[in-house]
């Protein structure tokens, strides 16, 4: 009898806990679609748009299961994967994948992109649909999906069930202008991670009808939309103007190709020394590192790496990193940091008024706090006080 009621006890204190849970689950994510749709209003961004429409959706998701367990009205047993549980699960990650597509490629995704990408999945909900008013096959329990899948129905089910792999590693992957980007890609692709993972949890929610599930699904919500928001509030920049203006011309022009990823420009004496990579001297690196270096589009691009300057250069890691300290900068982030950062003292020292902001993403940079932290740094002084100060002289030294 004990063990009866302490069972009871912990079933009650469980459910009390996903009570608060969904409730806490609900406040936030009002909240943080409020903050969104606030964001959109004062700096249009199709971004913000679509994460504060994902963020609604997904509070008053919470309220409508809140409402379900509070009336006794929950679905309880029966079967899994459902149809509507696999096409509804896909939608509202597809929504949450809009906003880092947006944020990389902003104004890309018009509606006959979206139906292009979107059509392999709606003919598998076409064929599922023909399928299952004709033979649906029930499944109660994860050990009847792998004795039916034979059937076509489970298999169609389970094939809808994983088609979002494909589609959060193109997101993670696709070709985009670094120009226009406003925020890190490894951010972003965090954020399509975090989100694979939740839709993980979330079938297996379904599948298994595990409790502790839910709390793992609802805690991932919750760190991504601390994720979203930290982004939002502390990392991403504002796009500057004129590269808004770019791409809403590009995209009123009609459908284009997709642009490759600009990619920095190779110099004469990198393409004629190539074939000495194996044996250059430090002499030789430099000597090239110094064209190369004179492109902007090496320095001001936020993805370049030490692999490929090595590869535009014609050298190896070592003797590009001997090459760097003889030219009198500690290391490759060095390099590229003075670089920028000397970039944004000569514009903010032109006397014209400028927005700090828009000359940090010029130079590359798409974090504010890293922008921040390098200007301090290496000048000594914030930003604004720069400005303020009227510093004009000495950027030179800064390279």
């Amino acid at each position: 009898m004990r063990y009866v009621l302490a069972e009871h006890e912990l079933c009650y204190r469980m459910k009390l806990m996903l009570y608060l849970f969904l409730i806490l689950f609900a406040v936030v994510e009002f909240a943080a679609a409020g903050f969104m749709f606030a964001k959109h209003r004062r700096q249009p961004d199709r971004s913000r748009l679509f994460i504060a429409i994902f963020f609604l959706l997904s509070a008053l998701s919470a309220v409508c299961i809140f409402a379900e367990k509070i009336t006794g009205h929950e679905y309880v047993g029966g079967t899994i994967m459902d149809m509507d549980y696999v096409i509804l699960g896909f939608v509202v990650y597809f929504l949450l994948l809009l906003y880092p597509i947006e944020v990389l490629r902003p104004h890309w995704m018009t509606w006959r992109r979206s139906l292009k990408l979107l059509s392999p999945w709606a003919f598998l909900v076409l064929c599922l649909v023909a399928v299952d008013s004709f033979k649906p096959v029930g499944l109660y329990s994860a050990s009847e999906i792998l004795p039916n899948i034979g059937s076509t129905d489970v298999f169609l089910r389970v094939l809808l069930s994983l088609i979002f792999i494909p589609y959060g590693l193109w997101t993670c992957f696709m070709h985009y202008n670094w120009k226009e980007s406003s925020a890190p890609r490894q951010q972003l692709r965090g954020i399509v991670g975090l989100s694979m993972i939740m839709t993980v949890t979330f079938s297996c929610t379904c599948i298994f009808d595990a409790r502790w599930l839910e709390y793992v699904h609802i805690f991932l919500y919750l760190l991504l939309t601390y994720s979203i928001l930290r982004l939002e509030l502390v990392v991403r920049f504002r796009v500057p103007k004129s590269a808004v203006q770019e791409a809403g011309t590009e995209d009123a022009g009609g459908e284009t190709e997709d642009a490759a990823p600009v990619q920095p420009v190779k110099s004469r004496a990198a393409e004629e020394d190539g074939k000495q990579a194996g044996v250059s001297s430090v002499a030789s690196v430099i000597a090239r590192l110094e064209v190369i270096i004179r492109e902007t589009d090496v320095w001001q691009n936020p993805d370049m790496s030490v692999g490929e300057l090595c590869n535009l250069v014609g050298t190896n890691a070592n003797y590009l990193q001997k090459a760097i300290k003889e030219m009198g900068w500690q290391s490759y982030s060095d390099m590229i940091n003075r670089k920028r950062i000397d970039y944004v003292c000569q514009e903010l020292s032109t006397g014209e008024e400028k927005n700090i902001q828009d000359v940090f993403y010029r130079a590359g940079y798409r974090s504010r706090v890293t922008a921040w932290r390098n200007f301090t740094a290496i000048t000594g002084v914030s930003p604004v006080e720069w400005v303020s100060e009227g510093k004009a002289s000495g950027t030179d030294a800064l390279s």
